[in-house]
């Protein structure tokens, strides 16, 4: 027979064991209601008649106003706000890229379709839910409320988002004094819309039906239904539970609901005294949670309730330490840093330190603060971390890591950041050591000068006083640089070169992989293969073409075998790229020529490029030639400190990479040796070009017909046939064996007999015929304005016909909110949602709403309408609208409106004089204003005033 006790764990609250109570927790404090403690007791230990300092929580109470209903209640809304939260946070971070592991448990296209949030989009997020959880036990994410059916055993559940709701009618931006973007306000109810209100209306479409062996108690069996089926419903939508036993657990608590009725036996008496307490109290804990928790007119108030306001500020300061500096520049210890701290190399600047300090070298104090100095030098070196100091800009540098961020600080703030990156490194080296007694100091790294002034012992004496250990770092210990160089052809990092007073600091810091080409290892070759036997140049001299012979793959590594299987067991194919990479391997040289590869990008990208090729070669020293990661079209930018560059897929018609400047690029960076250009000051800077080129793209032909003849053309296999060939079950064993193959995979490259003559030669093959055919371009600029001219016509005469294909975005719902929107008045269109209009009834598509909305403006005043309403404080101090924005309703779920006739533009809109816009000040200057230097003058007096009370 089931425990009576299993009626508790169910609710998964927090309890501990007192005697033989259950005493409930919130966090670290007891649970109370009314400030009396809740206690769980079964029928064999109870408190006793006069009890009154708890109160007895009895699951299967059937009064509705008790302590113990409202404790079951209170504890779903808190496990459904948290399941929403994590939620939230895993989406989050799947589209900001912090955990794209997390990707597979959802939808790929449907996560495509959310927008893509900033750095901080999280944080704000983080805040809205800390602000809407200041106050116990809030239901301000999610709610709901049960209608038993009177004539049946069922009950309707009506879930709420607050919320969601605040979002629909949010103003100006902006919510609880945080102001959004009008994508995270997408974002934000998109996810809420397709995975918590889809799922949900999907669960709860029918009535609970409360079966017959658990009839008695229709009140608990119905809430904590409502429970698991979304406990089940999060594990299996979203992999989001924290139960390694989470299947054999839904199984138990159904069966347990399911048989209710078995419990009757069991139940406690309730004393009358007891009864009594339970329904005062629960009387009282609602009164005084309706007193102080703040409704969301109070919490939206610029005159909030201080300790909430206070309760935010410190959230918000917190994390931005935290983002801004444990996250951003600490990194993880690495198990070969154990391996390596007992081998301590003394930087010989600190040795003539000591020299020019010998009045100290036999001064045990001194030789201790040198000693913690070492310990810090040798931690910096020890997995490619790195200090110095630039003249150019008189601050101190900070690099975590090979390809880390760069980090300027003055001497406070290095010595600050190095306190908190190396703190972990040092205790866990004293705790190695077993020096109990230093791993239980705190740690402080502090710069300094020289050592004039120093008091040793009165610092020794500070130090034992305060559990501090102060670690001294000389400044000139710290290399010291005034130039800076991208040179491929060294390891080190800082040289000195003819008698420079300064060190020149290398940009260029290979990684593990690279190290290889500059140690001369001598490693055995597997590969016998002759290339003259293979391959030979055509009669023009330019292509090679393979011969007819029939030769023996050698392959002893894994992705050997991987890009044997790519191109199809082509041998030719094969060791042409095998020589192509150890060429450029062992060189860092280019060749000259492209490897195009045509077929399954998530194999050429996802796999060739992303975990083969940028793990080689430092994912800082490859670029992907698109919109996202090139600011312009410079050849000298795209070139500047790169090793590889990719051209995939580009489709976006607002691009900065057409075909003909695609062209002009591959050209330049096939062809050219170094580019130079004029810098701010009128010198000339060169660029080196190092980079090999690799293209994924479908349709690479219009911009590499005109230089195929530096182009190999090779058309690869499929992800299913490859892993199939393989022996593999599935992709995630791929990309663990190749992870654990690259050190294997580049000693093969250091070691093949490459040829570099031929690696400079395009190979010949069936697909190079095939490109040459086609006539196809990815971007039709002609045609592009031809359809935006026929997509704004069609806005301005409401032809609803045009937007047909948008009946098939959120099953219907945009295009009958565009449908509400024409009808309306004289006519509206939905401004943030003219990126779905437009891609949804075009083949080229716009990457984001900006590019579309530039465009559109370009050809139209009517997408510079104003459409907010325009709140200003006159020169009185007068509060007053300006500009009344357009009203909207439920048929348009509420979103903007833009007017297709007799709308107002920003710049007819007159501010008065000494008026101030407080409502928004992106952009004042696109109003007109009687004297526009006085008003940036008081917008900017506003703006500091209000920075200050903040």
């Amino acid at each position: 027979m089931t425990e009576y006790r299993e009626l508790v764990r169910i609710l998964e609250l927090e309890h501990i064991n007192q005697g033989d109570l259950l005493l409930f927790r919130n966090g670290s404090d007891y649970l109370t209601y009314d400030n009396k403690q809740i206690v769980f007791i079964d029928g064999f230990n109870h408190l006793g008649d006069k009890q009154t300092t708890y109160i007895e929580f009895h699951p299967l109470n059937k009064q509705k106003q008790s302590c113990s209903h409202l404790l079951v209640d209170d504890s779903i809304h808190l496990y459904l706000k948290n399941k929403v939260y994590n939620l939230f946070n895993k989406i989050l971070r799947i589209k900001d890229g912090t955990n794209a592991k997390l990707t597979h448990e959802f939808d790929k296209d449907q996560i495509d379709l959310l927008p893509n949030p900033t750095s901080i989009t999280q944080h704000k997020f983080n805040y809205l839910f800390d602000a809407l959880s200041t106050i116990p036990f809030a239901k301000n994410i999610i709610t709901f409320s049960i209608d038993f059916n009177s004539t049946s055993n069922g009950a309707k559940i009506d879930f709420k988002y607050p919320l969601y709701d605040e979002l629909c009618t949010i103003e100006n931006n902006t919510l609880f004094d945080i102001y959004l973007e009008d994508f995270e306000i997408v974002l934000f109810k998109k996810i809420y819309e397709d995975y918590i209100m889809n799922m949900v209306d999907k669960l709860f479409h029918k009535d609970i039906e409360v079966p017959q062996n658990s009839n008695l108690y229709p009140q608990y069996y119905t809430l904590l239904k409502i429970k698991v089926i979304l406990q089940e419903a999060f594990w299996k939508e979203y992999d989001i539970n924290k139960w390694p036993t989470i299947k054999r657990k839904l199984i138990k608590y159904n069966e347990m609901l399911d048989n209710l009725n078995q419990f009757t036996y069991m139940l406690p008496s309730i004393s009358k005294e007891q009864q009594e307490l339970n329904l005062q109290s629960y009387k009282n804990e609602i009164k005084s949670r309706k007193e102080s928790e703040s409704n969301w007119l109070k919490l939206k108030d610029k005159k909030m309730q201080e300790i909430v306001k206070k309760e935010q500020t410190e959230i918000i300061t917190s994390r931005d330490k935290e983002i801004e500096t444990f996250i951003k520049y600490i990194e993880a210890a690495e198990k070969r840093y154990v391996r390596q701290i007992n081998n301590f190399l003394t930087d010989q600047l600190v040795n003539d330190s000591i020299q020019n300090y010998n009045q100290f070298k036999n001064n045990q104090e001194w030789a201790e603060l040198f000693y913690w100095q070492d310990l810090v030098l040798n931690i910096l070196n020890a997995d490619s971390a790195s200090l110095w100091f630039d003249t150019r800009t008189d601050k101190y540098c900070f690099r975590s890591k090979v390809g880390a961020t760069l980090v300027y600080e003055n001497k406070e703030g290095i010595s600050e950041l190095l306190t908190r990156a190396l703190k972990e490194k040092i205790t866990d080296y004293l705790n190695r050591f077993n020096n109990g007694f230093f791993a239980n100091h705190a740690i402080e790294i502090v710069l300094v000068h020289k050592l004039n002034g120093i008091q040793s012992q009165k610092l020794k004496q500070s130090e034992r006083a305060s559990n501090v250990i102060k670690i001294l770092l000389f400044e000139n210990a710290i290399s010291t640089i005034d130039d800076d160089k991208f040179d491929v052809k060294s390891s080190f990092e800082f040289s000195k070169e003819n008698n420079h007073f300064f060190y020149t600091r290398n940009r260029f810091v290979p990684t593990k992989h690279l190290l290889k080409g500059f140690n001369n290892t001598n490693l055995a070759s597997n590969n016998a293969i002759s290339f003259d036997s293979l391959f030979s140049l055509n009669e023009d001299s330019y292509l090679l073409e393979t011969s007819e012979q029939e030769l023996e793959c050698k392959r002893s590594t894994f992705i050997e075998d991987l890009i044997f299987y790519m191109v199809d067991e082509d041998i030719a194919a094969y060791y042409y790229v095998m020589n192509w990479l150890s060429c450029f391997f062992n060189s860092l040289e280019k060749s000259g020529t492209a490897l195009v590869l045509i077929g399954d990008q998530e194999l050429t990208e996802n796999i060739l490029l992303d975990k083969i090729i940028k793990e080689i070669f430092g994912l800082q020293y490859c670029i992907t030639i698109n919109d996202e990661e090139c600011k312009s079209p410079s050849t000298f930018d795209i070139a500047y400190d790169k090793l590889f560059f990719h051209i995939g897929d580009i489709s976006n018609p607002a691009t900065k990479f057409d075909d003909e400047t695609l062209y002009k690029l591959v050209k330049d960076l096939l062809v050219k040796q170094s580019i130079t250009r004029l810098n701010e000051d009128g010198e000339q800077e060169e660029s080196i070009i190092h980079g090999q080129m690799i293209i994924t793209a479908k349709n690479p032909a219009p911009y590499i017909k005109r230089a195929l003849s530096k182009c190999t053309i090779i058309k690869v296999n499929d992800m299913d046939t490859i892993i199939e060939k393989l022996g593999l079950p599935d992709e995630l064993i791929l990309e663990d064996k190749i992870e654990k193959d690259l050190k294997n995979f580049t000693d093969i490259l250091q070691s093949f007999k490459a040829n570099s003559k031929f690696s400079k030669y395009a190979m010949d093959t069936k697909e190079r015929k095939e490109i040459s055919g086609n006539k196809t371009s990815n971007i039709n600029k002609e045609e592009i304005e031809n359809e935006i001219d026929a997509f704004i016509q069609a806005i301005k005469d409401k032809n609803i016909e045009y937007f047909e294909k948008v009946k098939e975005l959120e099953d219907g719902a945009i295009y009958e909110q565009l449908k509400s929107a024409f009808d309306k008045d004289d006519g509206y269109f939905i401004g943030q949602d003219l990126l779905h209009y437009y891609n949804a009834t075009h083949e080229q598509k716009f990457e984001n709403k900006k590019q579309l909305m530039d465009k559109l403006k370009e050809k139209d005043e009517m997408f510079s309408q104003e459409v907010k309403t325009l709140k200003i404080l006159t020169a009185e101090q007068k509060e007053e609208i300006l500009f009344q924005g357009y009203k909207t309703s439920s048929e348009t779920k509420y979103k903007e409106l833009y007017k297709i006739n007799d709308y107002t533009l920003a710049k007819d809109i007159t501010v008065p004089y000494g008026a101030i816009i407080i409502s928004s000040q992106d952009n004042i200057k696109k109003y007109n204003h009687p004297d526009l230097e006085n008003a940036l003058k008081l917008h900017k007096e506003y703006k500091e005033k209000k920075a200050k009370k903040v």
